[in-house]
């Protein structure tokens, strides 16, 4: 295993859009028909479920080209088999969803989702796509780079924003706990953390 990360950029769409593929075809996770679009929609949790598979894919190849979807992919040999979700924290779209930030005026860089495909997990992919992330956005002027773990998610493919640990062992800190309710219902427990630049 050869792993090299890349960022993403117009010439890896169909790299891109092959990795979703992967997804729901080997993990049979419903991540694969997601392509990271969640925090890229202006749609409540309630209607965004309702999109298709076609649509998040086509709007996923749409924003790679604006270069308004971003993040790092890591590759074994030729083959992406990881993927890191990150961007300017402005860039999202987070008033749709359960997921608060602070308007503190600062220049943030927020890391929203991982995805490490089954056969890759346990092998340090999800600390080097962070490491990667961290270093890429450090000269650019930001104060801080914020991420949004949960804490009561048991499977590991539940886990697409980070288990705690990983930002905890890499420099995190804990600011807020969040316990809110979602739009369907349902009990959610997360943290936002943050790394300051120096």
């Amino acid at each position: 295993m050869k792993i090299t990360i890349q960022r993403l950029n117009a010439d890896m769409i169909n790299d891109y859009l092959m990795f979703f593929e992967t997804i729901a075809k080997v993990d049979t996770s419903e991540c694969g028909s997601c392509h990271c679009m969640f925090f890229h929609t202006d749609e409540r949790a309630k209607e965004w479920i309702i999109r298709t598979n076609e649509q998040n894919k086509h709007d996923a190849a749409l924003k790679i080209k604006k270069g308004e979807l971003s993040g790092f992919l890591a590759y074994d040999g030729t083959v992406p088999v990881a993927w890191c979700n990150v961007n300017e924290r402005s860039s999202y779209k987070f008033n749709k969803s359960r997921f608060c930030c602070f308007n503190d005026d600062k220049k943030v860089v927020a890391i929203v989702c991982f995805y490490i495909l089954k056969d890759y997990r346990g092998k340090g992919i999800s600390k080097m796509l962070l490491k990667h992330s961290i270093d890429y956005y450090r000269s650019g002027g930001y104060a801080y780079v914020e991420a949004y773990p949960s804490v009561n998610k048991i499977q590991s493919s539940e886990n697409y924003h980070g288990p705690l640990s990983l930002f905890l062992k890499n420099g995190f800190s804990i600011v807020k706990e969040m316990e809110e309710v979602d739009d369907f219902g349902e009990f959610e427990k997360y943290y936002i953390v943050r790394l300051f630049y120096q």
